[in-house]
């Protein structure tokens, strides 16, 4: 009798432990993504981006928004460029923004010759971006952010939220897999090689005639197109997006762990 009773308590123990489970893999595998973004920018490429948690949120925004369908303005949420797009249309168009996003900073924020300058610049960009979402209330729909955003597949799929979130934990190492053969291929290339030449001597690769605002902006697009991945990976798990989740300290955790795990991608070791 003791035990009959017990069993619902066990069951639903044991759902929150693989829920917890699921969510540890898809945030390891999303923050995963996002640090080899930034690698690359300031690992190998000596790029400071101190707005990457911008990128990182323009991508989850669009990823959102991208599947939400259009705003009717009549709604609890009110959000501009609303469609309702196909797997995975929504995550490349993610990526396309996060792209066109660094270009424009870029062209401005990467001028200065030193490193510092440029970063201070980004860091700027990143806090006028971040009140600009939090007061335009019409576009971005303000604090409250967006909500019910749908899943990959879930509606076609029609398993359980365990089945499915299997599912999207599958998604996301698919994903990841990806960016690191991509990121792994570039960096163990001709370009990886003059991007640390970058890093390292700036001044004498300018004197071999190298553009480095050219390679600067390349190594920038790149990484804020995959950091923009990352955020649209982890918007449509969470179902949510937020401008409270997606502040600046959140940049310099990134840092952190890439300076931890030691910020080199393109060698023999992640």
């Amino acid at each position: 009798h003791r035990d009959l009773h017990s069993f619902p308590t066990r069951r639903s123990s044991d759902l929150k432990k693989m829920y917890y489970l699921i969510t540890l893999l898809v945030f390891f595998g999303v923050n995963a993504i996002a640090c080899w973004a930034l690698n690359l920018q300031y690992g190998v490429g000596g790029v400071m981006n101190f707005a990457f948690i911008m990128f990182q949120s323009v991508g989850a925004y669009i990823g959102g928004v991208l599947t939400l369908g259009p705003s009717t303005g009549a709604g609890f949420q009110q959000y501009i460029l609303g469609a309702t797009l196909p797997f995975p249309l929504p995550w490349l168009l993610a990526m396309a923004a996060g792209g066109v996003l660094a270009f424009a900073v870029g062209s401005f924020a990467l001028r200065p010759a030193r490193r510092d300058f440029q970063a201070m610049v980004m860091l700027v960009v990143s806090l006028i971006a971040s009140t600009l979402v939090v007061t335009e209330g019409s576009w971005f729909n303000g604090q409250n952010g967006l909500a019910a955003i749908p899943k990959p597949f879930n509606a076609a799929l029609s398993l359980g939220e365990v089945s499915y979130g299997w599912f999207y934990v599958a998604l996301t190492a698919a994903v990841a897999g990806v960016v690191y053969l991509l990121v792994h291929r570039l960096t163990s290339s001709p370009w990886g090689r003059r991007l640390r030449a970058m890093r390292e001597h700036p001044e004498a690769l300018r004197a071999l005639g190298v553009n480095i605002q050219t390679e600067s902006m390349k190594v920038y697009v790149l990484g804020g197109a995959l950091a923009a991945l990352s955020g649209a990976v982890l918007a449509q798990f969470i179902g949510a997006w937020s401008p409270g989740s997606w502040t600046t300290g959140e940049t310099f955790l990134y840092f952190v762990a890439i300076i931890v795990g030691g910020a080199e991608i393109g060698r023999a070791h992640v």
